[in-house]
């Protein structure tokens, strides 16, 4: 028996949990379940060495619940880490990256990482507009600690990352409102009405907790949806957040990876992030928008390695952090030897290779769904990042539909984890960055034809 297995029937096993790895445990009702019925297995005595394998995500067929980078481009990390550590701790100066970092984070690294972004993004990054963080969680969690407390209240898109809403309920307590969205994302009307409405329960504003609330948005290559914020409606978002005095979070995680399924933009660029509309040079902000960034997307999440570019304001703030004063900014040593990745040209040749890969697979994953995907159920081809939206009609449960493909060693996440309002039952999301593409192909052939199944039987 597999560790995977073994770890779910230990669970399906106990008398009030519905299991479904991937999908998430549900509480039953005390009637739904008869003890006599089910038999107990023993949990493997094994240690999980990934939080994939700490989650039971592993499987041996299509894996599409996973938004990682693929194995082949963790594989030559090692080789990079080795090398670029070596010539770091060669240097002069190498003694002080085993003390306490400035607040900010290492200027070397934070100077290399402005100049790498710069030229991805086509826009101006400065190394002072630029915090050190442990990833892209770490920075989110950053934020909030720094500027909101219990109780705040922060907006979310409709649908949303699942995992920062478990983050903003159950971690910070917030009290968190959707916003509606359509497929050019988040709908200004629908931002604007729902913060009108919850002004009264709004913080109060203070030298050292300046914003009113919070609002969190993916707005370049959406998880789960794989979208973009349009163009049209970003100056209206950030000015909504402003005459609000709201801080939005952007997760701007998948912005390096833009992808060209159909092969007609052989070099797609990365539509203009929402806080370049954030111009700082209006003498009547003092900045609304922070852009939270990771190397866990585009190196490896190992490395527990990120950066938020914010406005001098934010920065400014986690100076003051205890968080900051006690320990200066996070992964000192491994920002320096990042540093020497960056200078090198390594990281811009990995993102490369990165970028074909994704564009193999999601080409590979787009062509079978066209090919097989079942009358009425309908996707969007991503404009990059890791992830694409199914919608089916309304008679499949994605949750059942997860449920029934584990039989087949294949894992996704269903569409109703990314909704704080509990829609989206029919829909799923698909990652098409960790398994192979022959892999992906073979678990969409068996994913329309369980789903053709399912059909049927209603």
């Amino acid at each position: 028996m597999s560790l995977v297995l073994g770890r779910h029937l230990f669970l399906a096993s106990r008398p009030s949990l519905n299991a479904l790895p991937a999908a998430g445990y549900s509480f039953l009702k005390s009637n739904s379940f008869q003890s006599s019925q089910r038999t107990i297995v023993t949990r493997s005595p094994k240690m999980a060495e990934t939080l994939f394998e700490d989650l039971m995500l592993i499987t041996s067929g299509a894996n599409f619940a996973i938004g990682s980078p693929p194995l082949e481009i963790l594989e030559t990390c090692p080789k990079i880490v080795s090398e670029a550590m070596q010539t770091r701790l060669s240097r002069p100066n190498a003694t002080k990256l085993f003390q306490y970092g400035p607040y900010a984070g290492d200027p070397a690294f934070r100077r290399q990482l402005g100049s790498f972004l710069s030229k991805r993004y086509g826009q101006p990054v400065t190394a002072d507009s630029l915090a050190v963080t442990g990833g892209a969680t770490a920075g989110l969690s950053m934020l909030c600690s720094t500027f909101f407390n219990k109780g705040d209240v922060i907006f979310v898109e409709d649908l949303s990352y699942f995992l920062a809403l478990t983050y903003f309920q159950r971690d910070c307590g917030f009290k968190v409102v959707p916003i509606a969205t359509d497929d050019d994302g988040v709908i200004p009307e629908a931002m604007e009405r729902a913060v009108t409405s919850h002004t009264g329960e709004f913080r109060e504003v203070s030298e050292s907790h300046p914003f009113s609330g919070a609002m969190y948005l993916m707005p370049t290559f959406h998880n789960p949806t794989g979208r973009c914020l349009a163009p049209s409606r970003c100056a209206r978002v950030v000015e909504i957040a402003r005459r609000h005095n709201l801080l939005v979070v952007c997760d701007d995680v998948y912005n390096l990876l833009p992808v060209s399924v159909d092969g007609k933009d052989p070099d797609p660029i990365s539509p203009p992030r929402l806080i370049s509309y954030d111009d700082m040079a209006d003498p009547s902000t003092q900045g609304n928008i922070v852009s939270n960034g990771t190397f866990s997307k585009i190196f490896g999440p190992g490395v527990r390695l990120g950066w938020i570019e914010a406005p001098p304001r934010v920065i400014q703030a986690f100076r003051k952090s205890g968080f900051h004063q006690s320990g200066g900014a996070p992964q000192h040593l491994v920002a320096g030897m990042m540093s020497v990745i960056l200078e090198s040209g390594q990281q811009t040749e990995l993102l490369n290779v990165s970028r074909k890969g994704l564009e193999e697979r999601a080409t590979a994953i787009c062509q079978a769904l066209d090919r097989c995907l079942p009358p009425g159920c309908s996707y969007k081809k991503p404009l990059g990042g890791y992830f694409l939206w199914i919608e089916f009609p309304e008679a499949i449960d994605g949750v059942e539909l997860a449920k029934e493909l584990q039989k087949h060693n294949i894992t996704l996440q269903p569409g109703v984890r990314f909704s704080i309002a509990n829609k989206y039952k029919n829909c799923v999301r698909l990652s098409f960055s960790f398994s192979p593409s022959d892999v992906l192909v073979a678990g969409v052939e068996t994913m329309c034809e369980v789903v053709r199944e399912m059909l049927q039987a209603k």
